[in-house]
């Protein structure tokens, strides 16, 4: 093999090694999606949203198609490196290392990256066949990881497709909860109106769960951190957390109410729950100032009065007076509030919620 045969060779292990360790990060280890996926996503978002925002009342379109164009850009990537990776290991023997059926000429670039596209995909056609043991065996190994390749992809789409539709009927629920009025602290009002503090206590334990569920599934798959929207607004991730961290601001005032003691262990999990959400939103999508920042949550006059409502609305009730929290609830909102600003000036996902007629109702 000379030289030149040798950098093909070189070039294409290398490659091949890469395709196999994105496909690995990005499905297989929870903890790092590689390289080639989350730059994929970030370039492609930027795209689509400088597209929607010239797009007017049809912003919504162009925002329901980046997940899939995400999903195909991905797959499209990681196959395209594994095929045109084993193409150049080929390259050096083509045609030599081959055995051609009558009438098939095969000299260069292309007809490696056709027989390796026929052999990875494991629907190769027979008119190129290796004679050589080692390129039998390379054809062989090409095979199997393109079959692994190819069922590791079908699993990670069930599963971003499965982790849709588990973020969606969370915010769905939080939805209706709320009476569609899309105010979290709806949840305990309602429930405190028409049942007692241990309806309220089940009902916040079983949003804890569903949020915890949904967190470890975004966690594995940020694809559906915010990337991955329908045309119908509420559904989106960022009205799913102010629902549900209004519900926690809610649920802890209410825990002050006589006879609220109870509560207090499910308002804490279910505000654990919620800053663990903003924890791993501000670290994966923000520069790290405006991490420390969202974090911090410096508490305003804004966020103070914030509390102020919901206790009133609570009190209204005629349960008894709210006892204070001090800042730990104001710092909550606060956070809540850092966040909610700072996924808008990235995604713009105010622009899309419901009309005021509705009862939609901004953070």
């Amino acid at each position: 093999m000379d030289i030149v045969g040798i950098i093909w060779t070189v070039l294409g292990t290398a490659l091949v090694l890469f395709a196999l360790v994105e496909v690995f990060l990005g499905v297989l280890h929870i903890d790092n999606g590689g390289m080639i996926a989350p730059l994929l996503h970030r370039s492609i978002w930027q795209g689509i949203v400088a597209v929607a925002n010239r797009s007017g009342r049809r912003r919504r379109t162009p925002l329901a198609l980046a997940g899939p164009i995400m999903i195909v850009a991905t797959f499209a990537a990681w196959i395209g490196l594994f095929v045109l990776g084993f193409s150049l290991l080929y390259l050096p023997h083509m045609p030599g290392g081959f055995r051609l059926e009558p009438g098939v000429t095969a000299a260069g670039f292309l007809d490696s990256l056709y027989y390796s596209v026929g052999v990875g995909t494991v629907l190769g056609f027979g008119e190129i066949t290796p004679v050589t043991p080692a390129l039998r065996i390379l054809s062989f190994l090409q095979a199997g990881l393109g079959f692994a390749l190819f069922t590791s992809v079908v699993a990670y789409l069930l599963s971003v497709v499965g982790g849709v539709s588990e973020r969606n009927t969370l915010s769905m629920r939080l939805h209706a909860e709320t009476g569609g009025t899309g105010d979290g602290e709806e949840i305990a009002l309602r429930l405190l109106r028409h049942g007692g503090a241990s309806d309220l206590q089940r009902r916040i334990h079983s949003l804890t769960v569903s949020l915890q569920s949904v967190y470890e599934r975004m966690y594995q798959f940020p694809i559906l951190d915010i990337y991955y929207r329908s045309r119908n607004p509420a559904r989106d991730p960022e009205r799913m957390l102010k629902m549900s961290g209004n519900a926690a601001l809610g649920a802890s005032l209410a825990a002050g109410l006589p006879g609220g003691g109870g509560l207090h262990l499910a308002a804490d999990e279910l505000q654990r729950a919620v800053d663990d959400l903003i924890e791993m939103l501000a670290a994966q999508y923000f520069p790290a100032d405006v991490e420390r920042t969202i974090l911090a949550a410096e508490v305003t006059a804004a966020d103070r009065e914030r509390v102020q409502e919901i206790r009133r609305r609570i009190e209204s009730l005629d349960r008894g007076a709210v006892e204070e929290e001090g800042e730990r609830v104001e710092r909550s909102a606060a956070r809540l509030r850092l966040i909610l600003d700072a996924m808008d000036r990235l995604t713009g996902w105010r622009r899309d919620l419901p009309a005021e007629s509705s009862g939609a109702r901004e953070s």
